[in-house]
């Protein structure tokens, strides 16, 4: 009876053991694992099929919220949004001014329903937004009341905005037009305007130094971009609206080829817990200009680029330790300045951006190569037929998504959605 008792005990475990590891169905048969997730290569659709043409703009940090605009049919841009490949039309922000035309365009989006947004009339100054619960809100500093300009970077749960403006500064009592970055946190109220520079010694005034915000970490707490001071007073919103650059890339490259010799710009890494000064972030030799662009969602790694008065634009980044690292180009530089990384991932292993009107990628083991080469590489080759990949705008802390810009059959620009394993 206790040899009996013994074999049931064994062949009760290996059943078991054997279901474990086969599965089981009503028929006693095995069950046929999940197939392995392949390399994807996605076309988001269009905001209608007469007037093709769509950019994006931003991504959530969990890749499947992308932010970006898609010309309506009337003409006229207005802000979309792709959530797992469909498109949501957000439509326009403000009351329609006749007879000016109106372009509005969403920046980025978090991970639930709040997007940041912009619109502009004509030439007019742009106004910042954003959007929950199926309404856009203009972005306002409640102590000034001065409307901002432009909503650049979100963090993940959508509580801290930021982004650049024209305001008023307390300067010892006397009241100075401010131009630059800002933050916002939607929960608490507080409105930060960035008023220290590295050339406030030099400025006459804070209308001729500017710090602005380009990008934030997930939990909202560190910022990166650039400290600026123009000899001439110049607004770097000068290309703001320009029709001809409609993805916002262009937003920080025109002004990039504005620079004279004597403008300085450096990039800056800034933290908002404390109000602590902006740090300089450190360039290459021979490159005195720079920008930071980009920072990895958990705030490890910074993206950017640096620019010589004489040498061609060049992709860098920045390590845990804010060590400078060149990236470099895809080919000669252009007037434009048209080298730029945008994003990071989290363990810096994967960088992406545009360079040379190519949308670029580079990762720690291959180095710098167009995406379109990456892409073929790792057999999506089919997948890019009548496209032209014009810029890699963001890539998700995992590195398993990235989304941008190309040109469709040599004419339309379109978004799309890279998914790699």
């Amino acid at each position: 009876m206790k040899n009996l008792f013994l074999l049931c005990r064994i062949i009760c475990c290996c059943g078991f053991i054997l279901g474990g590891v086969y599965g089981c169905d009503s028929d006693g048969g095995g069950t046929t694992p999940a197939p392995e997730p392949q390399a994807s290569f996605t076309a988001l659709p269009f905001s209608n099929d007469e007037l093709w043409e769509c950019w994006v703009n931003g991504m959530s940090p969990d890749g499947q919220r992308l932010a970006g605009a898609c010309l309506d049919v009337n003409g006229e841009v207005e802000a979309v949004l792709w959530i797992n490949g469909e498109l949501i039309d957000l439509g326009h922000m403000g009351p329609p001014e006749p007879p000016l035309s109106r372009t509005s365009f969403a920046t980025g989006s978090a991970d639930n329903d709040v997007v940041i947004g912009g619109e502009g009339y004509a030439n007019l100054t742009p106004t910042a937004y954003y959007y929950n619960d199926g309404t856009w809100t203009q972005i306002i500093n409640p102590t000034t009341g001065k409307v901002a300009m432009e909503a650049t970077g979100i963090s993940s749960d959508g509580t801290v905005i930021i982004g650049n403006t024209n305001d008023v500064i307390d300067n010892q009592g006397d009241e100075e037009q401010f131009e630059g970055g800002y933050s916002w946190d939607r929960t608490t109220g507080d409105y930060v305007l960035a008023t220290s520079s590295f050339f406030a010694d030099i400025c006459d005034s804070y209308a001729n130094c500017h710090i602005f915000f380009w990008s934030l970490t997930a939990d909202g707490k560190a910022i990166v971009g650039s400290d600026t001071y123009s000899t001439e007073g110049s607004s770097i919103f000068s290309s703001f609206m320009d029709s001809m650059c409609m993805d916002k890339s262009c937003e920080v490259l025109a002004p990039l080829a504005e620079l004279s010799a004597e403008d300085k710009l450096i990039p800056v890494y800034y933290e908002l817990s404390g109000h602590v000064p902006p740090v300089r972030l450190p360039l290459p030799g021979n490159y005195p200009k720079g920008v930071a662009q980009g920072i990895s969602r958990n705030g490890s790694f910074i993206v950017g680029a640096a620019l010589g008065n004489l040498m061609p634009t060049i992709a860098v980044y920045w390590d845990r330790n804010m060590a400078v690292h060149i990236i470099g180009s895809l080919g000669p530089d252009t007037d434009y300045h048209d080298t730029l990384a945008y994003d990071v991932t989290d363990d810096g292993s994967t960088i992406v951006g545009r360079s040379n009107g190519q949308a670029f990628i580079f990762t720690t083991t291959d180095g710098m190569m167009t995406l379109e080469d990456y892409l073929k590489k790792i057999g999506l080759g089919d997948a890019l037929t009548d496209w032209e990949l014009l810029t890699a705008r963001a890539i998700s802390p995992d590195g398993h998504y990235i989304a941008g810009t190309g040109l469709y059959r040599d004419h339309y620009p379109r978004g799309y959605l890279v998914y790699i394993p």
